[in-house]
């Protein structure tokens, strides 16, 4: 398998930067998505819509600047990931999804791997699970915080107790 290649200058990542193939699934190295329908499906059918709208993704995935997607032989996408930081202190890595039929099978982790690799010029990289998800990350290094906490206009408490993302 290749090895990936990152651009040195992130700022001019260009739509398509890197395509390794592995026998049927491509992964390509994006700064956008090209199908939010696609998108919007897969997030849908591995329960990470959470009420979210395609428009919702649509305004997420476009403001970050760091996007895996993953891609089977026929072109259909099978996974994604996406981060986001101040190019100094502080990345946040989110929004990882990959098509159930396709799960377990390390799609996840180099997904993972990959926004990792490039936000790793950040002090901290943060990131925060779907509840039951935890183990996945804390198998690729990454350690509960103590002290996170968080404030939304936007999420109803009790809507965040109810799915597990607050106490």
């Amino acid at each position: 398998m290749a090895t990936p290649f990152y651009a040195k200058n992130r700022s001019t990542l260009s739509a398509i930067v890197l395509c390794v193939m592995c026998q049927r699934i491509i992964m390509r190295l994006t700064n956008k998505i090209s199908n939010f329908d696609e998108l919007f499906t897969l997030y849908e059918s591995v329960g990470l819509g959470n009420g979210r709208t395609k428009d919702d993704l649509i305004k997420v995935f476009s403001t970050s600047k760091y996007i895996i997607s993953y891609y089977d032989k026929s072109n259909n996408l099978i996974g994604v990931g996406r981060a986001f930081g101040d190019e100094l202190d502080c990345a946040v890595i989110c929004d990882i999804a990959v098509s159930k039929k396709e799960q377990g099978k390390g799609i996840g982790t180099k997904i993972l791997n990959s926004l990792v690799k490039m936000v790793e010029h950040h002090m901290r990289v943060l990131l925060y699970a779907e509840p039951g998800k935890e183990s996945f990350y804390k198998n690729n290094n990454f350690h509960l915080m103590k002290t996170a906490m968080m404030t939304s206009s936007k999420l109803p408490l009790e809507l965040g107790r109810s799915i597990g993302f607050i106490e």
